[in-house]
């Protein structure tokens, strides 16, 4: 059985250094789909068919990290940046893959006595570079 990796030592640089998260907590990428044809007619008769779209959807990135207001984004001013999301994948060596993307949420949170916490959500627009 391959060996998977772990989330610990993974990091996320967004903007070049603008939004560098080092303490990851969880991580999700989704909504990576890619649009399917029908190419169906009038004449079809039973199943519809399709074909694959060269068009695909990178979805859509969050995570959880520890706040930092001396680091993190300040969502006002810099959600309408697009600009490079890089991830650099734990135990991995030098593998990363990296796209541009928007940052379209941000959320803050903490209950007494804990870790306040920082939920940054980015759209992926264009191709991934794996």
């Amino acid at each position: 059985m391959a060996a998977g990796n772990i989330v610990n030592g993974m990091t996320v640089t967004w903007d070049t250094n603008v939004f560098v998260i080092t303490d990851l907590n969880s991580f999700s990428w989704s909504g990576i789909q890619r649009t399917m044809v029908n190419t169906s007619t009038i004449s079809t008769v039973g199943g519809m068919t399709f074909v694959a779209s060269k068009k695909y959807d990178p979805g859509e990135v969050s995570f959880d990290a520890q706040y930092d207001p001396t680091r993190d984004p300040d969502f006002s001013t810099d959600a309408a940046t697009t600009a490079a999301l890089t991830f650099n994948w734990p135990d991995a060596g030098s593998n990363s893959s990296s796209c541009v993307a928007v940052m379209n949420g941000f959320e803050i949170g903490g209950n007494d006595e804990e870790v306040i916490t920082c939920r940054p959500s980015f759209k992926l627009t264009g191709d991934v570079t794996w």
